[in-house]
C-alpha cells in the first residue's frame, strides 16, 4: 500500500511542477467576494427550493427522463448497428 500511495503523491507533485504557473495564474486572482457571495446565494436559493419539491413528482419526472434517456440510446445503438459501425 505504501508504494501505491508514493506513486500517487509523485504523480501529483510532477503534475503540480508541470502546470504551476497555471496554478499562480489561478491563484493570484483568488476569491473575489461578490462573485463568492452570489454562488452562495444561488447554492442556500436552490436547497431552499429544493426542500419544497415533493419526492413523489421529482421522482416522476426523472423516472421519465430516464426512459427518454434509456430510449435514444437503444435507438442509437440500433442506428449504429444497422449502418456496420459497430464493431464486435
Amino acid at each position: 500500500m505504501p508504494f501505491l500511495q508514493s506513486r500517487r503523491l509523485s504523480f501529483f507533485l510532477i503534475c503540480v511542477h508541470t502546470y504551476r504557473h497555471s496554478i499562480q495564474a489561478s491563484v493570484k486572482v483568488g476569491l473575489k467576494p461578490a462573485p463568492f457571495a452570489a454562488a452562495v446565494a444561488v447554492g442556500f436559493l436552490i436547497f431552499r427550493a429544493a426542500i419544497k419539491i415533493k419526492l413523489k413528482h421529482f421522482f416522476a419526472v426523472t423516472n421519465v427522463v430516464l426512459i427518454l434517456l434509456a430510449a435514444g440510446l437503444v435507438a442509437r445503438g440500433i442506428h449504429v448497428r444497422s449502418r456496420g459501425i459497430w464493431r464486435v
